[in-house]
């Protein structure tokens, strides 16, 4: 369920992901993954059968608004790095 600002109830649990996430894949991974699903939800709009137009606007919305975050912050020189390997060096 959402709020009117498009905020997930089942986002809201004890450990912030977002913060995790930044921890483990860094702050221009998580962006990328941001503006992704912007993009997924700007692709259907109006399209996905059963999906109102406004939620899917909605979350758009809210992708958009976190990722702004998470750009100003490696703009101010706050980028987090990767504390994991995303190279498989075997492939």
């Amino acid at each position: 369920m959402y709020d009117k600002k498009g905020n997930a109830s089942h986002y809201k649990q004890h450990i912030d992901y977002f913060k995790q996430a930044e921890v483990l894949y860094g702050t221009r991974a998580l962006l990328a993954y941001l503006e992704i699903n912007a993009g997924k939800y700007s692709a259907r709009l109006g399209l996905k059968e059963g999906v109102d137009f406004n939620e899917d606007g909605m979350k758009r919305k809210w992708y958009l608004q976190k990722a702004e975050y998470f750009r100003r912050k490696i703009k101010s020189g706050k980028e987090v790095k990767p504390s994991i390997n995303l190279i498989d060096k075997n492939i």
